[in-house]
């Protein structure tokens, strides 16, 4: 019941996850429509599109299968054993494109040595994804610098963390204890699901997500438990 309760809530956001790769898909597959006009045709670059497309379809098509395994009973076996600094490497070339549009200097501060989970590759890189938008929505009626960090470590626990940090509005007093509540938003057009699903995600790996007000802005801080060797 839990997991086709989160698949419910999760099928309600997640066009805001297809939205970005499907979009770098219309737009590559326009770019390519211009480019086999001109004279000389351009194979090289021809061929760094269709790369792009074949890069993004494989993403939509892993997040709408990370949604359907949710639905099925997951084993020890189905989980993979993955470096955290690889998983957010992967969402920055994700997210990148639109970070930039809306004016936002994204930069990772990552731990020197690998970091070392056992999840889903798909569900810890939608924990992040959603606390990077996240971010990014927070700095949107704020003035400049609007900057974005993504910091991971080993914490003297042993357990593996990453904070996403933000230079935006914060997260206002009376909605910092109920902020990972279903329905609790701080955004307008928000549906109060991302941060309740990050936590669902987290959760079911062990371990945590928690919030915190910084001097401007807010930081999202995760942990789980490392892969045993």
């Amino acid at each position: 019941m839990n997991r086709v309760t989160t698949a419910s809530v999760l099928s309600s956001s997640i066009a805001h996850e297809l939205n970005q790769p499907l979009g770098a898909i219309l737009s590559n597959t326009e770019a390519a429509q211009m480019l086999l006009k001109a004279h000389p045709l351009d194979m090289a670059q021809l061929g760094e599109i269709l790369s792009d497309i074949v890069r993004d379809e494989q993403r939509a098509s892993e997040i709408i299968s990370g949604l359907r395994n949710l639905l099925n009973n997951r084993t020890e076996s189905d989980l993979q054993t993955l470096d955290l600094n690889d998983t957010v490497r992967d969402v920055v070339k994700i997210v990148s494109p639109e970070v930039t549009r809306r004016g936002v200097i994204l930069r990772t501060i990552l731990a020197t040595e690998p970091l070392r989970v056992r999840c889903d590759p798909i569900h810890l890189q939608q924990v992040i994804i959603n606390l990077v938008m996240n971010g990014v929505d927070a700095m949107e009626e704020v003035a400049n610098p609007h900057n974005l960090t993504i910091r991971t470590n080993l914490a003297d626990t042993g357990d593996v963390e990453a904070r996403i940090s933000d230079s935006g509005t914060g997260i206002p007093n009376d909605k910092l204890a109920s902020i990972f509540n279903a329905f609790v938003t701080t955004k307008p057009q928000g549906t109060g699901l991302g941060l309740p699903i990050a936590r669902t995600i987290l959760e079911s790996y062990g371990g945590e997500l928690w919030a915190e007000n910084r001097t401007r802005g807010a930081v999202f801080s995760f942990k789980l438990p490392p892969a045993k060797a």
